[in-house]
């Protein structure tokens, strides 16, 4: 009995050291795929996901399409003040009056904190 234990033993070892090989080799070769490669992927996930819900929502009623419409219009109103690295596009300033406004609006903070950072300091000494 033992005996046959040691080798089923041996076996799953085996089994599990080269699953983890297999593991280890499919993340190196991720890591291998190039920055623009490994979001054109990301990219593919999303509209896939995207075309089954759209099949699944099937016949709508109003409500469903006023939803869908105000979705739309906050999308839009997203996209117009721009996302992605947020820093960049505040840092410019213009564009939007509020995104202006809100550059201003961090500087000053910014300048409050500098200020407050060299009073600590003079304290300290």
């Amino acid at each position: 009995m033992s005996l046959k234990e040691e080798k089923k033993r041996g076996e799953r070892e085996e089994e599990e050291e080269e699953e983890e090989e297999e593991s280890v080799r499919r993340k190196r070769k991720k890591r291998r795929r190039g920055g623009s490669e490994k979001r054109g992927r990301k990219r593919k996930k999303k509209r896939r996901r995207k075309k089954r819900k759209r099949g699944r929502r099937g016949g709508e009623c109003e409500e469903d399409e006023e939803k869908r419409r105000r979705k739309k219009r906050r999308r839009k109103k997203k996209r117009r003040k721009g996302g992605g690295r947020r820093g960049e596009k505040r840092r410019r300033g213009g564009g939007e009056k509020e995104r202006g406004k809100e550059k201003g609006r961090r500087k000053k903070r910014r300048e409050e904190k500098e200020v407050r950072g060299r009073r600590k300091k003079r304290r300290r000494v």
